[in-house]
């Protein structure tokens, strides 16, 4: 049996897109805006391993790299583990309580139609939509429909039940995370950004499916760019003697995405750039969520006798959301968390909510 406070985060991204780069510099960045409150932020011991390895890796791409006026990055996929647990908790005074366990399960967008990907997405609270932002945004985004098959991804979801409304008090979070995106943040077109995704060439289809009048109040949705290395940025597409973009080969018939991706430096040192904000929004969204369904489970009545109250919690809505709201009677609790809450970043910078029914 599964840990009792659990929120499953499904990450979709096509290989190489930078999802675990994400993961690797989450806890060192959470830990530096939570460092004045009582919250924390730990990892298992396999994932623990794995971030250690993944953060050499990144900085060696610094070292190893440095000097050179373009170059390209190791094009092998991650090898890992299928799921990374976090556990998010709260110490105040000498009592250190369990907020949440986070369990992060990496899929690529090749595998997002299987089955078994069916069932993570039905049973996760939160997607994690890994945008691979140079293929967005270059060559007008010839790129972008091949590389991160929005149509698929929305057929998956609608088809697995992430949408489904048979837990109406239930809610939902999709962001939209552009990765390798320190080009268009230096650049200052962020903003360029946010309306890719929005756009046809992005994934506007599967924003108006999640803004449909039925998810309005139910799926918060927004779109949360993160520089997982901030001295990297994207240079150039590898191209022929014929000055055309070189595309890979599969069995033997070109298809869509660019063979090469060539990068260049445009800082000194691995400076990475919002990574604590996924676990900001996700703590955000399951506090909001908490008193959200509270104030609904009250309005509709199912908490009528104060002596069967914390029984009728539990049934209906777990162990994850009764100890959200045990802990809101701590005043320290409140006041740390409403520290971290003034951290989450809602605009500006390519950041943008595009539905917001929790107020977060």
């Amino acid at each position: 049996m599964g840990d009792k406070k659990t929120v499953h985060i499904l990450m979709i991204g096509a290989h190489r897109t930078g999802k675990s780069s994400v993961l690797a510099s989450m806890i060192n960045s959470f830990q530096m805006v939570a460092e004045n409150t009582g919250f924390h932020l730990d990892a298992d011991k396999n994932t623990r391993l794995f971030i250690d390895s993944k953060l050499i890796n990144l900085r060696d791409v610094v070292s190893e790299h440095m000097g050179q006026r373009r170059f390209t990055i190791d094009a092998d996929p991650t090898s890992g583990q299928d799921a990374y647990t976090f556990t998010v908790s709260y110490q105040e005074k000498k009592q250190k309580q369990k907020v949440a366990m986070l369990v992060f399960h990496d899929i690529a967008g090749e595998d997002v139609g299987s089955d078994d990907t069916a069932a993570l997405i039905q049973k996760s609270g939160v997607l994690l939509i890994a945008v691979d932002t140079v293929h967005l945004m270059e060559e007008n985004g010839a790129y972008s429909s091949v590389f991160h098959k929005p149509s698929v991804i929305k057929n998956a979801i609608a088809r697995a039940g992430f949408t489904a409304d048979t837990k109406k008090m239930e809610p939902k979070m999709v962001l939209f995370v552009p990765l390798k995106c320190e080009k268009y943040y230096k650049e200052g077109r962020m903003q360029e950004v946010v309306e890719q995704i929005q756009g046809e060439k992005g994934f506007k289809s599967l924003i108006d499916y999640l803004k449909s009048p039925n998810f309005q109040d139910r799926i918060t949705v927004a779109v949360t760019p993160i520089l997982t290395m901030g001295a990297v940025a994207f240079d150039s597409f590898g191209r022929g003697e014929d000055g055309k973009v070189i595309r890979q080969q599969v069995q033997g018939q070109a298809n869509l995405r660019p063979a090469q991706v060539f990068y260049k430096f445009i800082a000194d040192t691995f400076s990475p750039k919002y990574c604590e904000q996924p676990v900001l929004y996700i703590l955000g969204f399951v506090v909001a969520s908490a008193q959200k369904v509270r104030k609904e489970a009250e309005t509709a009545g199912k908490m009528i006798f104060d002596a069967i109250k914390r029984g009728v919690l539990i049934y209906l809505f777990g162990w994850l959301y009764l100890g959200i709201w045990l802990l809101m009677k701590s005043t320290t609790f409140k006041k740390d968390y409403t520290v971290l809450a003034g951290q989450l970043k809602k605009s500006g910078d390519g950041y943008k909510i595009l539905q917001n029914p929790l107020n977060l």
